[in-house]
């Protein structure tokens, strides 16, 4: 069982309630925080809030400029 600041693919899906697939897809690319143990990804609980925090603040500000849709 992972330490309680770390999350698994499966609660950091049900987290974003996304897919297993989508959140494997976006580690995979670099594009979530996280790290490999053997074939496993690990997110950190702590990094995850931030990088909701900062994805949050640019759609709001792409809104606010006006951005595609």
């Amino acid at each position: 069982m992972p330490r309680p600041g770390f999350m698994t693919v499966a609660e950091v899906a049900d987290y974003l309630q996304v897919s297993l697939a989508t959140v494997h897809r976006l580690a995979r690319h670099g594009l979530i925080p996280a790290f490999r143990i053997g074939r496993d990804y690990r997110f950190d609980r702590d990094a995850i809030e931030k990088w909701m925090t900062d994805r949050t603040g640019e759609v709001v500000n792409k809104e606010r400029r006006g951005g595609s849709r």
